[in-house]
């Protein structure tokens, strides 16, 4: 499979601020996963969404 391109809002840095610096690593390297990997097991589709799904890396998601 392809390299897919990541795409990170614009409060994606502001949002990173307010998380604890020992997860920072933690979800910036799920991130960069999901280049590779679009749909990891860990995924769960968002209701009422026909495209979105979210990720849980440590306390916080990514969508």
């Amino acid at each position: 499979m392809g390299l897919f391109k990541i795409n990170p809002k614009g409060s994606v840095e502001h949002d990173l601020k307010r998380i604890d610096r020992q997860y920072i690593s933690k979800i910036l390297h799920a991130i960069e996963n999901l280049a590779t990997n679009p749909f990891p097991v860990q995924s769960k589709k968002l209701k009422d969404s026909e495209s979105c799904y979210r990720l849980r890396v440590c306390d916080s998601r990514v969508i």
